[in-house]
Parts: structure tokens; C-alpha cells; sequence
């Protein structure tokens, strides 16, 4: 889901920054889901845009 989707299913308008109304879980898990793939990235030396982002949709999932 991008941005914009999440943003409509949560009610925050366009303007406003999705992370101003995360709350301390919601963040916490979005803080390990990026720690995650950065370590994903490293340990299989991913060196491309889009294997980067497979990579971070396969953590997400």
C-alpha cells in the first residue's frame, strides 16, 4: 500500500505528515521494519535500486 492509500484509509488528510499521527507501537514497528532491511541490504550486498526495494517488501511482509 503507498502512501496516499494509507493516508485515505486512516483519514489524514494529504498535507499532513502520516508520522504526526503514529502512535509509539506504530512507530516502533516501522523503526524495526527499516532496521531490518537495512540489514537485509547489507548481509546480501544489495547494490540496486529496485532489489532494495523488493528486499523491503519482502521484511514488510
Amino acid at each position: 500500500m503507498g502512501l496516499s492509500e494509507i493516508k485515505k484509509r486512516k483519514g489524514i488528510p494529504q498535507k499532513e505528515d502520516l508520522f504526526d499521527r503514529a502512535g509509539r507501537v506504530e512507530l516502533a514497528a516501522n523503526e524495526f521494519r527499516l532496521t531490518q532491511t537495512e540489514e537485509k541490504i547489507k548481509r546480501d550486498r544489495i547494490s540496486n535500486e529496485k532489489a532494495a526495494v523488493t528486499a523491503h517488501e519482502a521484511v514488510g511482509k
